[in-house]
């Protein structure tokens, strides 16, 4: 029986948090609250100064495992590696890393169609480097470069938790139908349990166009939103928020200008992160970021 929160993935944002969260979920020695996904305890200090009893209440369970899920730890990895371990130094730590210039394009597009980004990422890029940004929701939402610093990011867990309390996940890998079983398999097997699972390997939060745009602007900005935030419980509000999302969710990609100059300036600032995680951290990266 789980006492506290025995795994925690902790991002990268864009980087396969959402699917292995909820194919985790799917076990049944699994404890894994869907409304657990991205509710930042552990960073967000309005949330975190509901006390730690607060979280604990959503894993009152029989199950084995609990585990829990928020993309932005990695990014914020100062504040969350620390508050993360004084909560369990014995927590085991899956940090999911993409290839950087694809996921900063990849969260540049979520955010534009979640209505976080109105910028252009030529304008977005130049505000995260120039200081535009200083909320905790635009620091966690649109830092396109920032979220795919990972070399200092894995290095703060590594000072803490031990390198066999650490797994590294690669999305190229899960997102592969060729590899997604193994990676699952490996998974499990970090965590302690029995690798013979059959998962549904439903790709989930992906950045395709909404198909209403009403809909879509109905679950992100309106009043209808702040109405219904009080009534509901947040387990109710966030099952039906996540159902809605996903039905007005096409596989179409969202339609948005992503100029070469803007790869070519991500490629200038992040293109190096692959090989330093192999020198400073032993992470190859070679056969999946090309």
């Amino acid at each position: 029986m789980a006492s506290k929160i025995d795994v925690f993935l902790v991002g990268a944002q864009k980087a396969g948090t959402t699917s292995i969260y909820e194919w985790l979920g799917q076990h049944p020695d699994i404890c894994a609250p869907p409304a657990m996904k991205d509710y930042h305890f552990f960073t967000n200090e309005d949330i975190n100064g509901k006390g730690v009893s607060h979280l604990d209440q959503f894993y009152k369970t029989n199950k084995d495992v609990s585990v829990h899920a928020a993309v932005n730890y990695l990014y914020f990895y100062e504040k969350s590696s620390r508050r993360i371990y004084e909560y369990n130094p014995k927590a085991k730590i899956i940090i999911c890393l993409r290839e950087p210039v694809a996921r900063a394009v990849s969260a540049y597009m979520y955010c534009v169609k979640t209505l976080r980004e109105n910028k252009s990422l030529t304008d977005a890029l130049d505000a995260e480097l120039n200081g535009g940004l200083s909320t905790f929701k635009q620091l966690a939402d649109n830092t396109y470069i920032g979220h795919g610093k990972y070399v200092e990011q894995i290095r703060a867990f590594r000072a803490l938790f031990t390198d066999d309390q650490i797994k590294i996940v690669l999305f190229e890998d899960i997102m592969n139908s060729e590899r997604r079983e193994a990676s699952m398999r490996n998974i499990l097997q970090f965590i302690g349990l029995r690798e013979y699972f059959y998962f549904d390997f439903t790709h989930r939060n992906n950045s395709g166009s909404p198909r209403s745009s009403i809909l879509n602007f109905m679950l992100r900005k309106s009043v209808f939103k702040k109405v219904v935030k009080p009534i509901l419980p947040m387990t109710l509000r966030k099952r039906i928020y996540g159902a809605l999302n996903e039905l007005n969710t096409s596989r179409q990609k969202i339609d948005v200008d992503v100029k070469r100059e803007d790869i070519e300036f991500l490629k200038a600032h992040l293109g190096r992160i692959g090989g330093d995680l192999y020198k400073e951290h032993g992470i190859d990266v070679s056969d999946s970021w090309v």
